[in-house]
């Protein structure tokens, strides 16, 4: 029940009100989201950088069209927590699709992809010519000529938390429509689409089939032509070595949040040529990410373990801090976070010291 969960969720349910709507007829939806530790408690707790580029700073396939969803998305759910004025998100977007008007949860800081050596910037002067009218880039030398970075405004620091838990009552909402109008059209009785959020370990896809929905009766299962799921949808991210054997290599990932004290350190680079007043200064895209919220903050990541960890490590996301001598840590857990710890300092330290 994390970014992927959740969105599905809400597009199976948007789905089910256009098919209604269209076709003038309604068949009631029920979608259970079963996760071990409830919504947003796996690697979509931690803070996300939303952009449309790779690593290398090109352009994805579908980039700005996937960004453009995400962040209407994102609107729907705020305005489903009446943190946005009502209506269609379309309201809130200028001519070409970027939003107006942001969620609380959702920071445009842009993204900066520095260059390791003068090909890099070579490289950059190629995308920029190459996809310069797709979106919104500078690429920004030293007085040398040698150094530099590329910059696209199409950046976004987002409160995941935050985010997803207007995302799951958005969910809810929209369930809630589609049963009104079901009931007002065709008689359909009050709550016939619904969600539910079930906290509960799946140990195996086989232990799904032929399972009733939630809070649904089996008779009226069967009266609807047989028993259990029509369907189940995959998005369990790094718990899925729990549910059998795939062609899949998981790995522990590792990122620290940061929170910075007294008098901001400077940058190694100079970004005033792409910042904003006192607004937050650029996230940093690479091997080494930096989402930066705040200029009082940062998330700095990734680093992966060396090991593949057991499936049942893909069931928790661990949140420690590491100045509290009292955290839910073991003293082995504790000292891989701190070697992990250092080895981002370590490599963001150009970056951000």
């Amino acid at each position: 029940a994390g970014f992927a969960g959740l969105a599905t969720c809400w597009h199976l349910l948007l789905h089910a009100r256009e098919r209604a709507e269209r076709d003038g007829r309604g068949i009631a939806v029920e979608v259970d989201l079963i996760d071990a530790n409830g919504v947003g408690r796996g690697a979509s707790s931690t803070a996300a950088l939303l952009h449309p580029l790779n690593t290398r700073g090109n352009l994805s396939w579908k980039g700005m069209e996937a960004l453009g969803a995400t962040l209407e998305l994102m609107e729907r759910a705020a305005a489903a927590t009446d943190t946005m004025a009502d209506g269609p998100a379309e309201r809130n977007r200028d001519g070409d699709g970027e939003p107006t008007a942001l969620p609380p949860f959702v920071t445009q800081t842009g993204v900066v992809r520095v260059a390791k050596d003068e090909r890099d910037l070579t490289r950059f002067e190629r995308i920029r010519e190459r996809r310069g009218d797709e979106m919104d880039l500078r690429v920004i030398k030293d007085a040398s000529g040698s150094n530099g970075y590329m910059w696209c405004s199409h950046g976004y620091a987002v409160d995941s938390p935050r985010y997803l838990e207007a995302l799951e009552k958005a969910c809810h909402s929209l369930a809630g429509d589609v049963s009104r109008w079901l009931r007002a059209e065709h008689g359909f009785e009050a709550g016939s689409t619904r969600v539910n959020v079930i906290k509960e370990r799946v140990d195996s896809l086989s232990s799904l089939r032929g399972r009733p929905m939630q809070q649904q009766q089996q008779e009226q299962q069967q009266s609807q032509g047989g028993a259990g799921y029509s369907g189940v949808i995959l998005c369990a991210g790094a718990a899925v070595g729990t549910l059998g054997s795939f062609p899949l290599k998981l790995s522990e990932t590792y990122a620290v949040n940061m929170k910075h004290e007294g008098q901001q350190t400077a940058s190694a680079f100079d970004f005033d040529g792409v910042e904003n007043g006192e607004g937050p200064r650029p996230s940093l895209l690479g091997q080494t990410y930096v989402v930066r919220p705040d200029r009082g903050r940062a998330i700095v990541g990734a680093v992966h373990s060396d090991d593949p960890p057991p499936p049942q490590q893909g069931l928790k996301c661990l949140n420690y801090s590491l100045a509290d001598e009292e955290a839910e840590a073991s003293e082995s857990e504790r000292a891989d976070l701190l070697t992990m710890a250092q080895k981002l300092r370590t490599k963001a330290s150009h970056l951000l010291p």
